[in-house]
């Protein structure tokens, strides 16, 4: 009856970043800038495991691209 899954619905902030093979600070400018979603539950903030993947997917253009847009 419950959600099956093998993966967890949330992982922490250490947890994503090193998923993601980045440093916290990176992953926070991540959160801040709304491309990868967090969650809070009381003084935690959590990342939701299905956002790590969209990350993954989607195309990163180079800095420089982006300031061209």
């Amino acid at each position: 009856m419950g959600i099956e899954t093998k993966e967890p619905l949330l992982v922490s902030q250490a947890e994503a970043a090193r998923s993601l093979g980045i440093c916290a600070r990176t992953l926070n400018y991540l959160i801040a800038n709304k491309d990868i979603t967090a969650v809070r539950i009381g003084s935690r903030t959590l990342i939701k495991y299905s956002s790590l993947h969209q990350f993954v997917r989607r195309d990163h253009p180079s800095p420089s691209k982006r300031a061209a847009q």
